[in-house]
């Protein structure tokens, strides 16, 4: 997750274009690695209009409890499930591994529930006054 050193995530409107290609870098490698990427709508909506939806060589997860249309067919799971059922899911595909890439109230809630083991962080070199944060 790119971070500002004053842990926000992304700028008031969930942009998140300030982050380097370093971070984007290291983000695909990471989706690439594990095979899958679980995100929240938000996330899903910037990464939509960025244009890297659907993220390639990964099943992609999008958690959110409004309806989104899958249009991408079994390259994407659009799910409201807890994230236990989510985990058990990539579990039942086979997945070693999940790559949970945000935003803050996904990560905030596998969290909760004590199901992160490790943390990917790339702190930028900006500040900004408002915006989302971490959690």
């Amino acid at each position: 997750m790119g971070v500002t050193p004053n842990g926000y995530i992304a700028k008031e409107d969930g942009n998140s274009e300030w982050t380097s290609e370093e971070d984007l870098s290291g983000f695909f490698e990471n989706c690439k690695k594990a095979g899958n990427i679980i995100i929240g709508k938000n996330t899903y909506l910037e990464a939509s209009r960025q244009g890297y939806f659907p993220f390639p060589g990964a099943l992609n997860i999008v958690v959110s409890h409004e309806k989104i249309e899958n249009k991408w067919g079994d390259k994407v799971v659009i799910t409201d499930q807890s994230p236990n059922d989510i985990l058990q899911l990539l579990n039942d595909k086979g997945f070693q591994t999940a790559f949970l890439a945000g935003g803050g109230t996904l990560n905030a809630s596998f969290m909760k529930e004590k199901l992160i083991n490790e943390i990917y962080f790339d702190v930028e070199p900006l500040l900004f006054g408002r915006g989302i944060q971490v959690i």
